[in-house]
């Protein structure tokens, strides 16, 4: 998932430039674990990487929004805490 994550922070349209507007991620029962897991990771880990730059700024014009719809793991979720980036 950190490549995919990569590639998406880093992609921009061969038309205009531009990047994605947002990042949806949507996870189900151990997926939703695994996810919020690795989001937290990225955003505690002391290592930056910077192509992952545009979740962890706090330039509202180059932050790439998340949003994490999770299904199926209510047993866990209570433990995720705050991992949103």
């Amino acid at each position: 998932m950190p490549s995919m994550l990569r590639h998406l922070c880093t992609w921009r349209d061969e038309r205009d430039g531009k990047p994605y507007d947002a990042l949806s991620i949507i996870a189900h029962s151990q997926s939703t674990m695994v996810t919020a897991d690795l989001l937290r990771f990225i955003r505690r880990s002391d290592v930056k990487d910077p192509e992952l730059e545009r979740l962890l700024t706090g330039d509202k014009k180059l932050k790439l929004p998340v949003y994490f719809f999770t299904m199926g793991a209510s047993n866990g979720l209570a433990s995720c805490g705050n991992i949103f980036i």
